[in-house]
């Protein structure tokens, strides 16, 4: 490259460099990389998402954005965020998720951006506050004028702590949360409550600006209450809602509580598609999705919250008792597998154990899901069956499990569980009103199920100290599991908690929870449930059939 060549490149991109600085689409294209490193492009859909937030922004509206998950907004937002750092350094601007870690991972984005080198040179003025020490929830920036003692951005979970005085700009990314609408109901007002009492409290009038980005969740929760009072054109929220169509070919704009010369402004049309994001989601790969779970597939493509009468299962948060002494499971109770298998390479191997209290109620102990092999499965089962030594191991009776089956009776030495062995037939059964899954339904909803909040936590410190089942530490509480944990418990709550009547093909925990349950009916029937010792007028063969 000649030196003319160096001159004409470096003139093209300080010319980038200052588009950059006064234009917020430019800028992300700058700073942003994608996987490989390379500079991201924004789509059609980035770039309605960047003019409506502007436009909101200039006309002293608060700007909510629902578009399917998956589709790029909170790296979007944060780097939004840094931009409006760049341009104004005494900035005090609140990040809040749904949970902390959330909060903390995309406050670690922002500073990321900022220490970059292609940040300063769009913003080289934007100098860290060295006096300040940069913690996992706050980031100082050198102030130019203000005297604030707030961090320049913040970033805290909904319900946590450390809210902070005052604010010019909040981002709320994603803090309707699956627990938080759906697993936890009493927290859905909860989450209304402390949005509008303390966080829009914080924000200074009346230049205060904050941001919604969102994928519904259930219809009374805070996304769908602030969505509602825009559709009625309430309040100062202006909404840009871009739902994937009904034959997964475009996206579609909807835009609610927007003045006058928003489209002119903007170039969004109420009702107008855009094309959809190829590059991560071709026409292919949503159809594909589609095909395979149209039920989260309505929710987070085609923003369709949940509702009470969607899921078959309501009255399942209901059965979550926090761990005390009253709730604690007898030594003596019988203990249940509930098995479901899964065709291999594929994770939906799910081993359910379970206790049944003399008061006909049942309690799950433990929960273990994996990508396992035949073998790993056998062994997962041989080591719980030495743990909690079950009266009955429940196994759906089809060609897969048959096989798998097959293969541990004919090693009884080797596996000397295989006489506990209850061959189901699930068929039409799954929706058998009493004995299927609404017969769980039924249970949930008459006190039939009692589960610890803390079955999903080991008890144990990270020094190896066990914690007592009382313990209501961060380790212990339920409430710190992340959202997508993906251990047994967790995937059973998740699983079951957004089961719906149109949902084709229950989850792996859920049948796994199906055939625990049938155990259990099969000890009730054979009187077993008190954790009393078979009678003789019982052939002890009776339950490995």
């Amino acid at each position: 490259m000649t030196a003319t060549d160096k001159d004409r490149a470096f003139a093209h991109y300080m010319r980038q460099v200052a588009e950059a600085r006064e234009d917020p689409v430019k800028y992300a294209e700058m700073i942003l990389r994608d996987e490989v490193g390379a500079r991201i492009r924004m789509a059609v859909l980035h770039e309605a998402i960047y003019a409506h937030i502007e436009y909101c922004r200039s006309h002293n509206l608060h700007a909510m954005v629902l578009v399917p998950f998956g589709m790029g907004k909170s790296v979007l937002s944060v780097a939004r965020l840094t931009y409006d750092i760049g341009r104004d350094h005494n900035i005090r601007a609140k990040l809040v998720c749904g949970i902390e870690a959330d909060a903390e991972k995309r406050l670690g984005m922002a500073k990321t951006i900022i220490l970059s080198n292609a940040y300063r040179t769009v913003f080289p003025n934007v100098r860290p506050n060295t006096d300040k020490k940069w913690t996992g929830g706050e980031i100082f920036i050198e102030r130019t004028a203000s005297m604030s003692m707030e961090p320049t951005l913040e970033a805290r979970a909904i319900l946590g702590e450390g809210v902070g005085v005052r604010a010019d700009e909040i981002l709320f990314d994603d803090v309707v949360t699956l627990k938080n609408a759906v697993l936890e109901p009493a927290n859905r007002n909860k989450v209304i409550d402390v949005v509008h009492g303390v966080w829009m409290y914080r924000l200074e009038q009346p230049r205060g600006f904050a941001i919604w980005l969102a994928t519904p969740y259930h219809e009374q929760d805070c996304t769908n209450y602030i969505f509602v009072k825009a559709k009625r054109a309430r309040g100062k929220w202006c909404v840009l809602r871009i739902p994937i169509s009904k034959d997964c070919s475009r996206m579609r704009c909807e835009v609610y509580n927007a003045p006058r010369g928003y489209e002119q402004a903007t170039g969004i049309r109420d009702g107008m598609d855009i094309p959809l994001w190829f590059k991560k989601f071709p026409q292919k790969v949503l159809l594909a999705e589609l095909e395979a779970d149209e039920s989260s597939f309505t929710r987070g493509r085609w923003l369709t919250s949940y509702s009470a009468k969607d899921l078959l299962f309501p009255s399942f948060p209901g059965i979550w008792r926090p761990p005390s002494k009253a709730t604690a499971v007898g030594d003596g109770w019988p203990r249940v597998f509930g098995v479901d298998l899964a065709s291999h390479g594929r994770r939906g191997n799910v081993i359910f154990c379970g206790a049944l209290s003399p008061a006909k109620r049942r309690h799950p102990l433990e929960i273990r899901i994996g990508k396992w092999s035949a073998g790993e499965w056998a062994r997962n089962m041989t080591e719980m069956w030495r743990l909690h030594n079950p009266r009955t191991i429940v196994i759906e009776n089809n060609a897969l499990q048959e096989m798998v089956i097959g293969m541990v009776e004919d090693n009884p030495e080797k596996y000397p569980w295989w006489d506990l062995i209850d061959h189901y037939t699930t068929g039409k059964q799954k929706a058998d009103p009493i004995i299927g899954l609404p017969g769980m339904e039924m249970e949930f909803s008459h006190g039939a199920w009692e589960a610890s909040t803390a079955l999903c936590s080991d008890r144990v410190d990270q020094l190896g100290q066990k914690h007592a089942p009382d313990c209501d530490c961060g380790r212990c509480r339920w409430q710190e599991h992340a959202v997508n944990c993906d251990c047994g418990p967790c995937t059973w709550r998740r699983e079951t908690g957004v089961h719906t009547r149109e949902t084709k093909d229950p989850q792996d925990t859920v049948l796994a929870a199906m055939f625990f349950d049938h155990g259990c009916r099969t000890l009730l029937n054979y009187g077993l449930e008190g954790g009393e010792e078979q009678s003789d007028g019982i052939p002890n063969d009776l339950l490995a059939r």
